[in-house]
């Protein structure tokens, strides 16, 4: 499974002393994406307990309406065309986006309250996404082991074929510190 290229994030994505999850999101035209945004805004209130929430964006931003959203979410929108973020954190698609333009991978992460990458997830194709669910337990698993002081075991660097047995063997890895 590829993940984040970058160990930490550039100053001001992250507020210090909370965890931040960042959702990289490709367009409005990628049905994949809007699907799984509804899903985290129905988690909205679970997510933003534990974490800031980042919506990164490869084209400029759409609005709540465009969304077919009745509200405005509480998650952060940041528009990056330019793709300088997506290019930080080394998940440029190049050529997969309409008309043949560059844009983002399939991708979340999770900064420690330090802006430290603590957990990737690089999707091997548009639809390849983790559950809610198992964002929910990394996040609570970072902010409990940053209010307990404990130290992190760095990330594995793994690259797989992105199934659930490997992604599984990732993560039982990833938890061992091994």
């Amino acid at each position: 499974m590829e993940t984040i290229a970058r160990t930490e994030a550039p100053a001001g994505l992250f507020v210090a002393g909370r965890p931040t999850l960042l959702f990289f999101y490709r367009g409005r035209w990628c049905p994949f994406c809007n699907t799984y945004l509804d899903e985290m805004l129905k988690q909205q209130t679970q997510l933003l307990a534990i974490a800031d929430v980042r919506v990164i964006s490869s084209e400029p931003m759409p609005t709540p309406t465009d969304l077919g959203l009745s509200s405005i979410p509480r998650f952060v929108y940041m528009a990056d065309p330019k793709l300088e973020l997506i290019d930080w954190f080394g998940i440029r698609h190049a050529a997969a986006g309409p008309a043949g333009r560059d844009i983002t991978k399939p991708a979340l992460a999770i900064l420690d309250d330090q802006g430290h990458v603590a957990w990737s997830y690089v999707g091997a194709f548009p639809m390849d996404r983790p559950p809610i669910a198992a964002v929910l337990e990394e996040l609570q698993r970072i902010a409990g082991l940053r209010t307990e002081g404990h130290q992190k075991a760095p990330l594995e660097r793994l690259r797989a074929s992105g199934s659930l047995l490997v992604r599984g063997l990732a993560r039982a890895i990833s938890r061992r510190g091994a």
